[in-house]
């Protein structure tokens, strides 16, 4: 339909957005002592969820785009949809930064949000900022703000909200546009690591440093990437750290949406991609 109704090259981009969202189902809904992250295919931004057993959290909400419209309204909303979700427990908002926090009022208009965490900038009012230390606790799953840390606030790309999610024996860090000196203050901080980790700043070269991918030690390094971006993102050298660390890389610019899932007894987590799951005979390998 989007092919049909949206002139000019964004169509083929929009109906595979469109596509994705519709078929790809939830997984079953996680026990209580696991948990789900799925990592949208929003282009050039990020938005992801997160699943427990009776609870739903958005960090982040996708770009909004300069001429109008939001990659929520078409892929974040039907997924969320799909899933059976009709309220968000909580939304993280990373920074004010259009491709972070442009779909804050397509979530508002088409969920009850009961918690807003950050700083939505002009999109809207955050019900807390976003400061280190704060925890709590879902289905057994542990939720830690690991950055920015209390005080005087960074500024820029270096405030991005960062999210720590923990349970069995599955981590995970999610991390929007964190540059390297944010990134050093959360080394400075310790027990950053996990199974997997969303790579900062889309895979940029300002952000994964040497050191906090070491500290990281992920199995796997999601990126959030829009297929043919102008920054060539993720950045072939920072894509190669994180291999050479350890972590397989996948981008949502090669897989689409990528889904990995913590199962509360004890056995390792699971990860797949949209296109891996949903194989066409049309793409290219």
């Amino acid at each position: 339909m989007a092919a049909v109704i949206v002139p000019g090259r964004q169509s083929r981009w929009l109906a595979a957005v469109l596509l994705a969202a519709t078929l790809w189902r939830p997984a079953p809904v996680p026990a209580t002592g696991g948990f789900e992250l799925v990592v949208l295919d929003v282009g050039q931004g990020l938005a992801a969820v997160v699943h427990t057993a009776r609870r739903t959290l958005v960090f982040d909400t996708g770009p909004r785009w300069r001429g109008s419209g939001t990659a929520a309204a078409l892929t974040l909303v039907p997924y969320l949809r799909s899933a059976g979700v009709t309220a968000l427990d909580t939304v993280v908002v990373s920074h004010p930064d259009a491709d972070h926090a442009g779909g804050l009022g397509a979530l508002a208009g088409a969920f009850t949000l009961r918690w807003v965490i950050g700083d939505p900038g002009e999109e809207g009012a955050a019900d807390e900022p976003c400061v280190a230390g704060r925890r709590w606790s879902w289905d057994g799953v542990e939720f830690e703000i690991i950055h920015p840390p209390p005080g005087p606030a960074p500024s820029g790309n270096d405030a991005s909200c960062a999210l720590k999610i923990a349970a069995g024996r599955g981590t995970v860090l999610l991390l929007a546009d964190p540059e390297a000196r944010a990134e050093q203050q959360m080394l400075a901080r310790g027990d950053i690591g996990a199974d997997a980790v969303l790579v900062p700043h889309h895979g940029s070269r300002s952000s994964s440093t040497p050191d906090f991918v070491a500290a990281v030690g992920a199995r796997w390094a999601l990126v959030s990437a829009g297929y043919g971006n102008r920054w060539d993102l993720p950045h072939p050298e920072v894509a190669g750290r994180w291999r050479e660390g350890g972590a397989e890389l996948l981008t949502t610019a090669d897989g689409g949406a990528l889904r990995l899932q913590v199962e509360p007894d004890g056995s390792a987590p699971r990860v797949d991609t949209w296109r891996g799951s949903n194989p066409r005979w049309w793409r290219r390998r």
